[in-house]
């Protein structure tokens, strides 16, 4: 069965009901909303991780930047330790420290569907070092 390469613009995204929508626009939606998720979440982690390396969560007298997390966002506490720990490891990735300020990558003439999941894998393993 081919897969279909289909980009859904954010402004196109129904709101609604998507019990209209063909399969393949379903798909495509379904995988963009990703995208996006994995973006915010991204932007997410490396906020969180300077905000601790500030100590910004004593302003408000709690006793870790995890248990700011869990009362302010609603987050487990555990799983807001683990997020910590992620988000401090994100911070050390150069490739996604330059792309969290709009640095092209993996460039600027690449299109998503010109990636393989070999390829993803390669650029990635070489991100630690870049």
């Amino acid at each position: 069965m081919a897969v279909a390469a289909v980009v859904v613009d954010a402004s196109e995204v129904a709101p609604g009901d998507p019990a209209g929508l063909s399969d393949d626009r379903l798909a495509a939606e379904i995988s963009t909303l990703a995208g996006h998720i994995a973006a915010a979440m991204c932007r997410w982690l490396l906020l969180v991780a300077e905000f601790d390396r500030r100590e910004a969560c004593g302003a408000w007298d709690c006793r870790s930047c995890a248990h700011w997390l869990s009362w302010r966002c609603g987050v487990n506490l555990r799983t807001a330790q683990e997020q910590l720990r992620v988000a401090h490891a994100l911070g050390r990735l150069p490739r996604v420290r330059a792309h969290s300020v709009g640095t092209p990558s993996p460039g600027p003439a690449t299109t998503s569907t010109d990636w393989s999941p070999t390829r993803l894998r390669r650029w990635w393993s070489t991100s630690t070092t870049a």
